[in-house]
């Protein structure tokens, strides 16, 4: 159905006044920004002109697509009418909010799902208040005040930020202009090292000869890590925990400085391409856990690694890992410095990933007893992620997923999560 001269005039205006909270396919009109590279949808959406609260079912609007470089996004109206179109805004947000609620309980924690959600909802009121703008009635301001309940909501916090998080984290992961180290068959070793010299991130790339399932078992099993890693004196969970959301305590026994770790670790599994994204912070909200008083000395560094994890597919055995971690100097050194000392430690930090992920190789191995018992299902969870693996080209070292993995047709648009170092900012 093609909108009436009145209705995309009114539609356009307000868009250019009001940049939008989501964007993706289906009501509303977005004249969004792609959050990956900041260039302009080809197409901008435009709703039909509706009457009442509840927009026409006669509105129908195919697809949306922004630049080739970013999002594509394909999805029939329809598909979304039945979730939304027939409600009341409060009904809307009452049922937003109430899926979001299950898709973020500890034990599920879906975030893409609940972006989608959100983004859905979000949507859909938009296009109502763009739809009556002109009017200026008390319909708008019904609509206003649901947008702004679910906006304000703490679910809508908690799923925003999660959000800029995985964002962050795949741009650190595909991030561009590293300089490769070292390079074989089966391994790669990169480092990007800031212009101030006070900040750098190194990348492996590694090639596993385990399942998932068992790669993760080291660490999904923290309180095993001492048996894992040998510089790890200690590891202990701190709080309420699910395999997909955990805050935990690690200790090292480094010979000169104590060295402590309080970690949150969000894990983010897909069963369309397959893979898991461990994302690893040391900056996390300690609200509602008790943090251990630091030792008598200790020191607890600041830490940010993201981990992608992607089983081989296609028939073939083992996994790959792609492994980003950034690394405060808290103080400027030259690239030179920072190369040399990182060449030489190369070799060392791949094989000792490459030997942690194996440990639960051994049918003896405790890794190997808590992955059949399995307590909790996360293993089950994994050998699913392997399965849907299956039915796709297979990936290696040498053969990366390129970054539309994590490409979502609805999206919310959160402020970019400033993942520098404290010391840098």
């Amino acid at each position: 159905v093609v909108p009436s001269p009145r209705a995309s005039e009114r539609a356009l205006t307000t868009a250019a006044r009001r940049p939008p909270l989501a964007m993706g396919a289906g009501l509303g009109t977005h004249s969004c920004v792609c959050s990956d590279c900041h260039s302009e949808p080809a197409q901008t959406i435009i709703v039909a002109e509706v009457l009442g609260e509840i927009p026409s079912k006669e509105s129908r609007i195919s697809e949306v697509s922004v630049s080739s470089d970013c999002l594509v996004s394909t999805c029939a109206l329809e598909d979304n009418l039945s979730r939304f179109s027939d409600m009341g805004s409060d009904a809307v947000v009452d049922m937003a909010l109430e899926e979001v609620s299950g898709l973020m309980e500890m034990d599920e924690y879906r975030v893409v799902e609940a972006e989608k959600v959100l983004a859905e909802a979000i949507a859909t009121l938009e296009a109502r208040c763009n739809a009556f703008a002109e009017d200026a009635d008390i319909r708008t301001e019904v609509v206003k005040s649901c947008l702004e309940r679910l906006t304000s909501s703490s679910l809508f916090q908690t799923v925003q930020h999660r959000v800029a998080e995985l964002d962050a984290a795949t741009n650190i992961l595909y991030k561009h202009g590293m300089s490769v180290l070292l390079e074989d068959e089966v391994s790669k070793f990169e480092v990007f090292v800031s212009p101030d010299g006070s900040w750098f991130d190194y990348r492996m790339t590694i090639d596993i000869d385990a399942p998932l399932s068992q790669a993760l078992a080291t660490g999904r099993e923290v309180d095993l890590l001492p048996k894992a890693q040998p510089l790890v004196s200690r590891a202990e969970i701190i709080g309420e925990h699910s395999n997909f959301n955990l805050k935990w305590l690690m200790r090292l026994a480094t010979p000169v400085i104590k060295t402590e770790l309080i970690l949150e670790t969000i894990r983010h599994r897909d069963q369309k391409f397959g893979y898991v994204l461990e994302v690893t912070r040391s900056e996390f909200s300690e609200e509602g856990i008790s943090v251990p008083e630091k030792a008598r000395g200790a020191i607890r560094p600041w830490v940010y690694t993201t981990s992608l994890w992607v089983p081989r597919g296609n028939g073939q055995h083992g996994c790959m890992i792609v492994q980003a971690t950034r690394v405060d100097l808290t103080r400027s050194l030259p690239m030179w410095l920072i190369n040399l000392v990182l060449t030489k430690l190369s070799a060392t930090f791949i094989a000792d990933l490459r030997s942690s992920a194996l440990k639960a190789l051994g049918s003896d191995s405790p890794w190997a007893q808590r992955i059949q018992k399995d307590e909790h299902g996360f293993y089950e969870a994994m050998r699913r992620i392997e399965k849907a693996a299956q039915h796709r080209q297979g990936v290696c070292s040498k053969n990366l997923p390129d970054r539309s993995i994590f490409q979502r047709s609805w999206r919310l648009r959160p402020p970019p999560l400033d993942t520098r170092p404290p010391s840098s900012r």
